[in-house]
């Protein structure tokens, strides 16, 4: 597997084994490594978390957000007050 350190770890190579071998590559995923960075489309970073009870725990975390609108307001520099 690739360096879980390298946001792009998630590439090409890796999503063809995830196409012709779906299952063992999703295993093996949450095996060796349940949480990775990975790179988005559009070039934004990410994490890819494979086991359902860290997917589960994570989306009722409230320090933790899915508003992809609010992350890249943060990441070009709104001032707080913008967020509300």
């Amino acid at each position: 597997m690739s360096d879980q350190s390298d946001p792009s770890a998630i590439g090409a190579q890796l999503i063809e084994r995830l196409i012709q071998h779906a299952h063992d590559v999703q295993a093996e995923l949450r095996d060796q490594s349940p949480a990775r960075r990975a790179r988005l489309h559009g070039g934004s970073e990410g994490w890819l978390i494979t086991r359902y009870e860290d997917v589960k725990t994570m989306t009722t975390d409230p320090r933790l957000s899915r508003d992809l609108d609010g992350i890249n307001r943060l990441a070009h520099g709104a001032a707080d007050g913008d967020l509300l």
